[in-house]
């Protein structure tokens, strides 16, 4: 089956790991699939991309993504995460 690595910016200059599978039905619906939060957690499992062939040979296209500061995903660096911070504090 096809899978297709897509990296999906975010407002914040995050860079998501995202891979993408299409399905050969035009207008198919489209699964996301959001794996669990914690450390060593990530859309690399290979339960996840079992899950993904099957439901993309079933006719659907799935979605699957790292959330930020998992598996390839990057994570806003420290210094503007206090910058941030700060500016939610200050109302900014």
């Amino acid at each position: 089956m096809i899978c297709v690595s897509v990296k999906i910016v975010t407002a914040d200059g995050v860079k998501l790991n995202a891979n993408f599978y299409p399905s050969e039905k035009k207008n198919a619906p489209t699964v996301l699939m959001l794996h669990p939060i914690g450390d060593g957690k990530s859309s690399k499992a290979p339960e996840w991309k079992s899950l993904a062939d099957a439901l993309q040979k079933g006719g659907y296209a799935v979605l699957t993504f790292d959330f930020r500061g998992h598996g390839d995903s990057t994570t806003i660096g420290a210094e503007r995460e206090r910058v941030l911070a700060r500016a939610a504090e200050l109302g900014v």
